[in-house]
């Protein structure tokens, strides 16, 4: 009743939520103006935190992604991802030679979502196999070592023996 016959724009408009806008929207004297129903969407937010290394000075070159947004962590493990859309998102951390992270994150219309802290144990594998000494039945006592590293076994009477723990590479 307070407004003017004319054309006007509506806005819509919530914090944390994207506005919208119709516009020419016509006022006529006497009568009723029906708009359909408009829906505000969630603004979107942001994921930033660090992830480490274990082991390492530097944690560059982790990729870290949600959804279709990807990243690299810079020499610090800093990472920011932007432009995420609101609600239960997967955030995955990678790189070679370590075991990966995952994490659903319930990110909020607008919310800037920190994770920091975050580690990337190393990669782990196992060795196993026989040794046996020649022209004997008791293959007990052969020392197997993992060159390179401190890790060391023994075999048993069957010349079976088994490290574990090992980190990923070539030895």
């Amino acid at each position: 009743s307070d407004i003017p016959i004319g054309s006007y724009n509506l806005i819509f408009s919530k914090n944390k939520y994207v506005s919208s806008k119709i516009a020419n929207v016509s006022v006529i004297a006497n009568n009723i103006t029906q708009i359909t129903s408009v829906t505000l969407e969630a603004a979107p937010g942001s994921i930033s935190g660090n992830f480490k290394l274990e082991g390492e000075e530097k944690h560059t070159g982790i990729t870290v992604s949600v959804g279709s947004h990807t990243v690299q962590t810079d020499d610090n493990g800093e990472f920011t991802l932007t432009e995420i859309p609101a609600g239960p998102r997967t955030l995955i951390a990678t790189k070679s030679g370590f075991e990966s992270y995952q994490a659903i994150i319930s990110l909020s219309p607008g919310e800037e979502f920190s994770l920091d802290n975050q580690t990337l144990s190393f990669s782990v594998g196992t060795i196993k196999g026989v040794s046996v000494l020649q022209a004997a039945t008791n293959h007990s006592g052969i020392t197997v070592s993992v060159d390179g590293t401190t890790r060391s076994t023994q075999t048993n009477a069957a010349g079976d023996y088994q490290l574990s723990g090992i980190k990923q590479g070539s030895y």
